[in-house]
């Protein structure tokens, strides 16, 4: 007989018998994957704002040399 696509075993308190159902058991997978795609998103976001910070630093910098140079 089969239970859940694994052969069933006949000692119940086996480490194989637990590890079987560990592997068969799929109520943690959604939790999972919802953290693997808010990981690979804030990733991407990072890597996206790092040119973003790149672009702002130099605005700030050339409002800071003119309103420093406009001064008397």
């Amino acid at each position: 007989m089969r239970a859940g696509g694994f052969p069933v075993l006949r000692k119940k308190n086996s480490i194989q018998h637990r590890l079987l159902a560990c592997l068969a058991d799929r109520s943690g997978a959604t939790a999972i994957e919802y953290g693997l795609i808010i990981g690979i998103i804030s990733g991407a976001l990072i890597l996206g704002l790092e040119s973003v910070r790149d672009n702002l630093q130099a605005v700030f910098q050339l409002i800071i040399t003119t309103l420093t140079n406009a001064m008397p």
